[in-house]
């Protein structure tokens, strides 16, 4: 072989050692899940009180009606928490002069806070069947229109 052949070999075999190969691209390195503040409960207008933490609605519970006595609202929810924890978020919620009734009849525990304030009553009606992993909360705010006169 002659030095010229030689060298053209040596030179494609250098140019294709060093051929650019792209590299794969780096992965960003992957960032820690962001923490999410616990979601404060956001009030109900309907209702004038605030929700429980992540309760859920039970589809088309929602009802208002309105009348020249008056108005009233009602909506039905769930959550896997115990009758206990939502009354104690009821009893703060509506304030100390709420009042707490507590039953447990047929293994249903139940329990009713209500609050009178004027013309208005608003109240958390909260079950659970013995049993169950879900307790039901019925919110109710019933308001008379005072008499003109």
């Amino acid at each position: 072989m002659s030095r010229a052949t030689i060298a053209f070999v040596l030179g494609v075999m250098a140019l294709a050692g060093c051929a650019a190969h792209p590299e794969p691209a780096a992965k960003a390195p992957e960032k820690p899940p962001t923490p999410v503040a616990p979601k404060t409960p956001e009030p109900s207008p309907e209702l004038g009180m605030k929700l429980y933490p992540g309760m859920k609605l039970v589809a088309d519970s929602l009802v208002t009606t309105s009348t020249p006595l008056g108005e009233s609202a009602n909506a039905n929810y769930t959550t896997p928490d115990p009758v206990d924890k939502v009354v104690a978020f009821y009893q703060k919620e509506l304030g100390a002069e709420a009042k707490v009734e507590k039953s447990n009849e047929n293994g249903t525990d139940q329990a009713v806070v209500t609050l009178s304030l004027g013309d208005t009553v608003q109240s958390a009606t909260v079950s659970r069947n013995k049993g169950e992993d879900v307790t039901t909360v019925s919110l109710t705010k019933n308001s008379r229109t005072p008499a003109k006169g």
